[in-house]
């Protein structure tokens, strides 16, 4: 099986109590522990982030996503979304990983 049959990349919507509460810092550093590439960043009423490597991982990546959310934060909603390597804007490096503070600006990587 090649590696892009075995990767996985999910855009991942998730609404409720997740801004101003170390939700961003939280996805990154789970992403991070799950060797996975992507970004996360603040949208309108919640946090989007797209993650990607091995499916596995991402399947496991989001199951702790919803089972280990911060104590202050609060998901009501989250919605994954298969997307394509060819549909893909952003091109990860392996184990890159960005979070987007700015409408503009992806900082450096993490």
């Amino acid at each position: 099986m090649s590696e892009a049959a075995s990767s996985r990349r999910l855009s991942i919507l998730i609404q409720g109590r997740v801004q101003g509460v170390g939700f961003r810092p939280f996805v990154y550093r789970l992403a991070k522990a799950h060797a996975l590439s992507g970004l996360v960043r603040n949208q309108r009423g919640g946090v989007c982030c797209e993650v990607e490597g091995p499916a596995e991982a991402v399947s496991a990546f989001v199951e702790d996503l919803r089972r280990r959310v911060p104590r202050a934060a609060q998901i009501d909603t989250l919605e994954t979304i298969g997307v394509s390597y060819s549909d893909s804007k952003n091109q990860f490096a392996p184990g890159e990983f960005w979070k987007k503070y700015d409408a503009g600006d992806f900082g450096t990587p993490q």
